[in-house]
């Protein structure tokens, strides 16, 4: 750390900067190592700060404490910044120039994070009545002025021991309190309270998630978050407190993405699992915030991961995601409450029943009403291969219209496939549907279950799905853990999943739950959710 910060010192004075350096929470820091850095930064800097970080400093301390580094400095040049959280800033500031620092950093009206800095004016004056001391080129008429105008515009410390005094708003402090919640705070009976504002950074978010939700976000989202409290924050000039952000985050007014379900860019492609994987406790216990980032998410990508920790409830947790996403939607592989069970079946002429390789399909794609959101939970996870595997539609639209744009658009006539079941039932469909500006996607191809042939003129086109989805797709991978819940958007997402050896470890086991999209909860309107994709271009 010495050496880079050395080269940065060098760098800044060969170009002929003059440098100040401020070292944080030197009051906590080894003496030894102190001097050392003072002594090797000396060469390179006008004047070494002092900073007395969190307020621990006392009178005596600071004087025997700046008396001390001198004298092993040699006299190097000191200056000093210290904060007011015990009330003693002005006095330690005081003590510490009466020990020979040549420089203070501080602020007008002592205005600061926390119980602020010390306080300029208190200082000048101080010095003036204590020993008589002016500081040349002050207009010390003019002191009042600015105190008076800064108190005009509401601007003031908040007083030591106070409820604000504890608040952090500065993304490098909360991101250090996450560590350790003793780095910024001298108060061991005292609770953080976390502010948001144009300072704030991702870790503002994640403290308020993680210690007041007892949820977790992918670290993306903490991020996308702190960039619009910061818009907020600059267009109202103002901060505000976890519960103002909580209120906003309830009524979804701090939304992750600009426009939800914008055509998909590069960037937003489904390429990591990190972006759409959630973690809460239980469902049904989600708080409004976790589920308006939820929503944001789905929208976004088509498929979301929920990572519930209690994983004894397994039912209870699949069957809460109705109140978010949907009226169960009973089928005649489910049981009474809708839940399917996937698991390896001896004699199945089910594909999704055996561990044999799985081709890429939406659920339902021959019901008159196939569902919109399909929901897989893993109860028991194969040891070796069955990871979940995801293609989005849209890449697949963009590659058919690239490939073959007349027969894409034959694939909207709603006789493009003919779907004949193993009990002779005859299903014919489109495989791409318009709906409200979006485009939705059903597909499944021939399996030992149904037998699908397309109308000449759009063989081509259905061809083309099979190759892409064999050979070029974007896929996400995922191995799903014991507890986690896939929900995917159905008219959206293809998905399948890598074949297993059945006879490995304990068997894999699996619940599909199928829901109709249109939510009862109050907690979430029907409008809220989107379905399908827009067309790019």
């Amino acid at each position: 750390m010495l050496e880079k910060t050395l080269k940065h010192l060098q760098y800044a004075r060969d170009r002929g900067l003059e440098v100040c350096f401020a070292a944080e929470d030197a009051s906590r820091a080894d003496f030894d190592f102190l001097t050392q850095c003072i002594s090797r930064f000396e060469p390179y800097v006008g004047l070494f700060f002092l900073c007395d970080t969190v307020g621990c400093l006392t009178p005596e301390k600071s004087y025997v404490w700046l008396r001390n580094l001198l004298e092993v400095t040699n006299g190097a040049a000191l200056g000093v910044h210290f904060h007011n959280d015990m009330g003693l800033a002005l006095e330690n500031t005081l003590q510490a120039i009466h020990a020979g620092a040549i420089g203070v950093s501080g602020t007008f009206s002592g205005i600061g994070e926390r119980a602020g800095n010390v306080a300029l004016e208190q200082v000048l004056h101080g010095l003036r009545m204590r020993w008589g001391w002016e500081v040349e080129g002050i207009d010390y008429s003019a002191l009042a002025a600015v105190t008076e105008a800064l108190a005009g515009l509401g601007v003031r410390a908040n007083p030591p021991y106070s409820p604000k005094a504890h608040s952090h708003e500065t993304g490098v402090h909360v991101h250090t309190l996450l560590r350790d919640r003793h780095s910024y705070s001298i108060f061991p009976h005292e609770e953080p309270e976390i502010w948001f504002g144009k300072c704030s950074g991702a870790s503002n978010f994640k403290y308020l998630f993680e210690h007041h939700l007892n949820q977790l976000l992918p670290q993306q989202y903490y991020e996308q978050l702190r960039t619009r409290i910061k818009e907020l924050s600059i267009k109202k000039q103002r901060s505000y407190s976890t519960s103002e952000v909580l209120s906003l985050l309830d009524q979804d007014l701090l939304p992750m993405f600009s426009s939800a379900n914008d055509p998909v860019a590069e960037s937003q492609c489904l390429k990591d699992a990190n972006l759409i994987r959630f973690q809460v406790e239980q469902i049904s216990q989600m708080s409004q915030a976790m589920l308006n980032a939820l929503v944001d998410v789905f929208n976004q990508f088509g498929c979301i991961i929920i990572a519930c920790d209690r994983i004894s409830h397994f039912r209870q947790n699949l069957l809460a995601l109705g109140s978010h996403f949907g009226q169960v939607m009973l089928h005649r592989s489910s049981d009474g409450d809708g839940i399917a069970t996937v698991t390896p079946t001896p004699g199945a002429n089910y594909t999704a029943l055996t561990g044999q390789p799985f081709d890429f399909h939406t659920d339902g794609s021959f019901m008159p009403v196939p569902p919109q959101v399909v929901a897989l939970q893993c109860i028991v996870a194969a040891e070796t291969g069955g990871e979940s595997q995801m293609v989005q539609a849209e890449t697949l639209y963009n590659f058919l219209q690239e490939k073959d744009p007349i027969g894409l658009q034959a694939l909207f006539e709603p006789d493009a496939v003919v779907t004949t079941t193993v009990n002779g039932e005859v299903y014919r469909g489109p495989v791409f549907v318009r709906k409200n500006n979006q485009v939705m996607l059903t597909y499944r191809p021939s399996d030992h279950q149904v037998t699908v042939q397309a109308k000449p003129e759009v063989a081509q086109a259905y061809n083309l799905i099979k190759t892409y989805l064999e050979n070029g797709a974007d896929k996400l991978q995922y191995k799903l853990q014991p507890g986690e819940i896939l929900v995917m958007d159905n008219t959206r997402i293809l998905h399948t999943r890598t074949p297993f050896q059945e006879n490995q470890g304990a068997k894999r086991k699996f619940h599909r739950l199928w829901l109709d999209g249109k939510p009862d909860s109050e907690k979430l309107a029907d409008n809220q959710l989107k379905f399908g994709f827009r067309m790019s271009g």
